[in-house]
């Protein structure tokens, strides 16, 4: 006997729900005791989702409505076994369209799920006895014996090969069973075959091939759209899919009369033979395609020379496309499929109860509720282009779309994007840590628009201090960073500091993804709104702002050593935007990742200030050893260096800090114009005291007697320079004296 007949049952094929379309038997209690351990196994083929779908019911009475249920949600698939709900795996996503096989087998204390023949989940069930005076319902949930349906919990799809077991399945014959293997028996409870089913409403009664259900394939879309190799392999790849290549003979001819249609379209009019692309290359070896088994392919250059139509080939996993911003409370209702029906352009079917299609005379897209038969809203495009990626589509009618009326623009957006992935304006898909990073992934630059880092509740103050999360004043923490100083002004005290603020507070509102403070997993994703943004709640996460600025800051400094001072600067941080009672430092912590010490490069006064006076200061002394007679030469050198000196005195004053007080800089400086300026008085007063001397004995010569005067004409007698021999030694005692208390003093005061 074969496992699963031909035999199948297409619940609601119109897709409007009811609670009417069902197929009904009840259980004969004397063919069987109640069941401990049982097997119940099914193909099914879902057309489209309910709010709540179930497969099958089955119900001993009105109170124990619950003892076998099979249900489908977005991404489980589970079963009530005496009103004990057990799940298969929870990441599973269920797609229209497909075949699946399940069965759940319940042996004494253990619960097995299997689909599609693999074991995906076990579990311990408590041991119940289930009756067989019930009546089993197939494409409804029943609420009592025989009633008690709701449209929105029927099942709208093709089932075939249901069958119940009075015992425990192996895996082997579960993998049978899903192989379509004669080997293992229909069930003994309810076998498919035999079973007469009482049919009520919209359900079809069909033979179904076996091959239909048993063998798997992939779904191929064709796109009748010309465009270049490498754009059609990326359009696949947005639709999470690949580019559609045959590996035999049979899946080539299939391909090529699905596209034959289309080749006057397709066929550019620049090419003789080529109108469709696909993923096959002899690139390796000329004239040796990969994966083919059979020649009858064009060979060009897949440049952008050309532009052909394409096919998109889903992979294991089908392609499931969500639309964001519909604001329905059911997600499913947002997720649709590819769908194509004979010669037309592919559609996107709703998994429940949405169509959006196209009209080519009007260039326009249809957001159409087949439930309703009614169109929410429409997306002209005037080169015919699918509505993948973000778009503003206008609202046709006041039905409610997010609260909006008719005629109001609405942004939709619709891709295939995992729900860890952004979607970007053209449909391209990127990671969702790459939105708002500063740096440009998506094709047309949309993963960096509209970042606003904050979002404000309604209502929100900006010019109030927000409560904090506990009573009292909201508590701030500050981390700041001192990175360096790029100028420093002397002068006036001011230091521009560069920084690096981080600046974090208990309480705001939601913050987006790009923050680093992040404590607790983000909210979750809404699908009302057209972009995907992983929001955080501000009351778990604190905001933190970190920045780096150029600050300035004055410093009382101490220049008394100036140019050899260090200086200690203090940064004093203080609240003004809000009183103590609002607003408090919780943790404040500053550390400076420069040097510990901001002392003084005082090589450059050195070279500068303090060589240059001691030249002048030297080339002054030395006038000190110019002969007596020397007068003008020995004046103008010290005049000289004294001019020289206050003029250099001049410049270095202005670029030296203004301060009430003197600075070590200032006395030497002092000291070096005293020292001249003394010298210049000394060379003056040598002179002065020469020509005094000399009058006095011309005045002595007139009254000496003539035996014993000399002649005017002599030369004048030459006393001892013992005066400038002083002034060498005095000078030089003053200088080394200087020297060392300076010195002294300014080494004792630098600050190592």
């Amino acid at each position: 006997m074969q496992c699963v007949s031909e035999r199948a049952l297409f619940f609601q094929p119109d897709n409007l729900p009811s609670s009417e379309a069902r197929a009904t038997i009840m259980l004969d209690p004397t063919s069987s005791p109640p069941l401990t351990n049982l097997s119940v196994c099914s193909w099914f083929w879902i057309h489209h989702f309910r709010e709540k779908t179930y497969v099958y019911s089955y119900a001993t009475s009105d109170k124990n409505n619950n003892e076998l249920n099979m249900g489908l949600k977005e991404y489980v698939a589970y079963i009530a076994v005496g009103g004990n709900y057990k799940y298969g795996l929870r990441n599973m996503t269920y797609v229209p369209g497909v075949w699946y096989h399940i069965c759940f087998v319940v042996q004494y204390k253990k619960f097995f799920v299997y689909l599609d023949g693999q074991l995906q989940n076990t579990d311990d069930i408590t041991p119940r006895n289930i009756l067989m005076n019930g009546s089993l319902v197939l494409g409804q949930e029943t609420d009592l014996v025989q009633g008690g349906y709701q449209e929105q919990q029927s099942f709208s799809g093709i089932i075939t090969g249901f069958n119940l077991y009075s015992r425990g399945l192996s895996k082997e014959e579960v993998l049978a069973l899903a192989r379509c293997s004669s080997s293992v028996d229909e069930g003994d409870i309810v076998a498919w075959s035999s079973t007469s089913w009482q049919i009520e409403g919209q359900v079809t009664d069909f033979d179904l091939p076996q091959q239909e259900y048993c063998t798997r394939s992939s779904q191929t879309t064709l796109f009748p759209e010309r465009l270049t190799n490498a754009a059609a392999r990326q359009w696949c790849t947005n639709l999470k899919t690949v580019m559609s290549l045959p590996r035999n003979a049979e899946e080539n001819t299939r391909l090529y009369q699905a596209a034959t249609p289309f080749i006057s379209v397709c066929q550019p009019p620049n090419h003789a033979k080529g109108f469709f692309w696909i993923a096959a290359t002899d690139a390796a070896e000329n004239g040796k395609w990969t994966d083919l088994e059979v020649e009858e392919w064009d060979d060009i250059n897949c440049s952008d020379t050309y532009k052909f139509c394409f096919a998109c080939e889903e992979e294991e996993v089908p392609a499931v496309l969500k639309m964001r911003g519909l604001c329905e409370t059911d997600i499913k209702s947002a997720w649709f499929t590819l769908h194509q029906q004979g010669a037309q352009r592919p559609t996107f079917m709703g998994f429940t109860k949405y169509h959006v299609y196209l009209k080519e005379e009007t260039s326009t897209w249809y957001l159409h509720d087949q439930w309703k038969n009614l169109t929410l809203a429409t997306y002209y495009t005037y080169d015919l282009s699918y509505p993948i990626g973000t778009h503003q589509w206008i609202l046709t009618t006041n039905y409610n779309v997010c609260g909006k009326p008719e005629g109001a623009q609405h942004e939709l957006s619709l891709s295939a994007c995992y729900d860890w992935e952004y979607t970007c304006g053209d449909g391209t898909c990127i990671k969702l840590e790459q939105r708002c990073d500063l740096r440009v992934d998506c094709p047309d630059n949309t993963d960096e628009t509209g970042c606003e880092k904050l979002v404000l509740p309604k209502g929100y103050l900006s010019t109030l201090t927000p409560a904090g999360v506990s009573l009292g004043p909201l508590k701030m923490n500050l981390s700041l960073s001192i990175q360096g100083f790029s100028e420093v002004h002397t002068g006036g005290g001011r230091l521009i500091r560069m920084l690096g603020v981080h600046m974090c507070s208990g309480r705001f509102t939601k913050v987006l993804g790009v923050t680093d403070g992040r404590v607790s997993p983000p909210e979750p994703d809404d699908p009302s709104a057209p972009t995907h943004d992983e929001v955080y709640e501000g009351r778990s996460n604190p905001l933190r702002l970190s920045q780096k600025v150029n600050a300035p800051f004055s410093c009382s400094m101490n220049l008394r050593n100036f140019p050899f001072d260090t200086q200690q600067c203090h940064l004093l941080l203080r609240l003004t935007s809000a009183r103590l009672d609002f607003l408090i430092w919780q943790d404040l912590n500053v550390t400076y990742l420069g040097e510990i010490t901001l002392y003084r490069r005082f090589w450059f006064y050195l070279t500068s200030t303090y060589l240059p006076t001691i030249m002048l200061m030297v080339i002054s002394y030395a006038s000190l050893y110019c002969k007596r007679e020397n007068t003008d030469l020995r004046v103008m050198m010290s005049l000289t260096t004294l001019l020289v000196l206050y003029a250099l005195y001049q410049q270095i004053s202005d670029g030296l800090p203004r301060t009430s007080y003197t600075k070590a800089i200032d006395v030497w400086c002092f000291f070096a114009i005293t020292f001249i300026f003394t010298m210049v008085i000394f060379h003056v007063l040598v002179d002065l005291t020469g020509k005094i001397s000399y009058g006095l004995r011309r005045r002595r010569h007139v009254s000496i007697p003539k035996e014993v005067s000399w002649s005017v004409d002599e030369p004048k007698p030459k006393k001892g320079s013992r005066s400038m021999v002083a002034a060498r030694i005095i000078y030089a005692i003053i200088v080394f004296i200087f020297l060392v208390i300076y010195w002294t003093v300014v080494i004792t005061n630098i600050e190592y």
